[in-house]
């Protein structure tokens, strides 16, 4: 799909990253979300918690609190806050240090 949009001109935003990483942990691929992330993040495209947020609702999902922890502390790295979306993701975390 990215490679489509860019051969068609158009180069994709943060709302087309976060597009596609939603469709891969709807379909199943939870992993091809967090490649499409660091795709977006290698990029340079200036990400929003949205983007991380699908892929943060995929670890949820899939009980993958070390996953979603580690994804908590790359959006604080790049300057993205976690939100309510992000916080209301990990209510359910058996533990709370991935929001500290």
């Amino acid at each position: 799909m990215l490679r489509r949009m860019r051969e068609g001109g158009v180069t994709p935003d943060a709302i087309s990253y976060a597009a596609i990483v939603q469709a891969h942990v709807n379909g199943g691929s939870v992993d091809g979300a967090r490649a499409a992330l660091d795709e977006a993040v290698e990029s340079g495209t200036r990400l929003d918690a949205a983007v991380f947020n699908a892929l943060l609702g995929g670890y949820a999902s899939e009980l993958r609190w070390s996953d979603a922890s580690e994804l908590v502390r790359a959006m604080a790295a790049r300057g993205v806050p976690p939100d309510g979306v992000s916080y209301g993701l990990l209510r359910s975390a058996p533990f709370c240090s991935c929001l500290e």
